[in-house]
């Protein structure tokens, strides 16, 4: 009886690592093409590494975490890191300097 609960609990450890895999994987190809999607002049702009740094360090993150299917390697940390920072401080500097909608949060009365 135990080693079925411990079996279980070995197939629902993986099935959430699987999981996280999915998700780590998911975020960095939106990444991926979410800083193919801005100029190299947005990027020297925002004072951000390079596009060709983030292209290049979000695309080998993605096909690394794609074919080793690992999350919590070394690559897939630096992967999740990468997503992270890309996320966090790059992307909001590069849509910064986008321009255009900047009345994205003003209400009629200022704002919001």
């Amino acid at each position: 009886m135990s080693s079925v609960v411990a079996v279980s609990g070995v197939l629902a450890v993986n099935g959430i690592l699987d999981i996280l895999t999915y998700i780590a994987l998911v975020a960095e190809v939106i990444a991926f093409i979410d800083s193919l999607t801005h100029p190299p002049a947005a990027y020297v702009a925002a004072s951000k590494q390079t596009k060709v740094f983030w292209t290049v360090l979000l695309g080998v993150c993605a096909l690394l975490t794609l074919v080793t299917k690992v999350v919590l390697g070394i690559f897939g940390l630096i992967g999740v890191v990468a997503v992270i920072v890309y996320f966090v401080d790059v992307r909001p500097a590069l849509r910064s300097m986008r321009g255009g909608r900047s009345d994205r949060h003003q209400g009629p009365y200022g704002p919001w």
